[in-house]
C-alpha cells in the first residue's frame, strides 16, 4: 500500500506534475504561462504577471493525448493561492493555484485520461531508468 502524506490524502482529485502552455484570461488581459501540475479540480501555474487572490479567470490549454491528437480546454476558475514571487533569469514569476469551477463531464474525462496516460508513461520511464 502506498503511503501518502496528510495533504495528499485530503486531495479530492489525483494530481500529476506536467509542463503545459496555458493562457490565463483575467481583467480583459490574456497572460501566457505554464501549468506545473494538473488535476480535475484545478491547476498549479506560473506566470510573469501577478494575479490577486480570488481573481476570476478563464484558463485555456491543450492536453496532448497522443502523437497526433490533443484537446483544447477552456475552463473557468478562481485564483485560490498565490505563492511568493521567484526570480528566474531577468524576470519575476508568480506561482498560483487555480481552482476550477464546474468542469463538464466530457472535459473532466479528458483530464482524467491525460493524467492516467501521463502517470503510466512516467512510471514506465522510472522503471526503465531503474533497470
Amino acid at each position: 500500500m502506498k503511503e501518502n502524506n496528510d495533504f495528499e490524502q485530503r486531495r479530492e482529485h489525483q494530481r500529476i506534475n506536467t509542463c503545459i502552455l496555458v493562457i490565463i484570461s483575467a481583467y480583459y488581459n490574456s497572460l501566457e504561462g505554464m501549468i506545473l501540475n494538473l488535476s480535475c479540480g484545478g491547476a498549479h501555474c506560473v506566470l510573469e504577471e501577478f494575479l490577486p487572490l480570488k481573481t476570476k479567470v478563464q484558463i485555456a490549454f491543450k492536453l496532448p493525448m497522443s502523437t497526433f491528437e490533443s484537446h483544447q480546454l477552456r475552463l473557468q476558475g478562481t485564483a485560490i493561492r498565490i505563492d511568493h514571487s521567484t526570480k528566474t533569469n531577468a524576470y519575476d514569476s508568480y506561482k498560483f493555484a487555480v481552482q476550477f469551477g464546474e468542469v463538464p463531464p466530457y472535459e473532466k474525462k479528458i483530464i482524467e485520461d491525460y493524467i492516467a496516460e501521463k502517470k503510466k508513461n512516467d512510471d514506465n520511464q522510472l522503471k526503465d531508468f531503474m533497470r
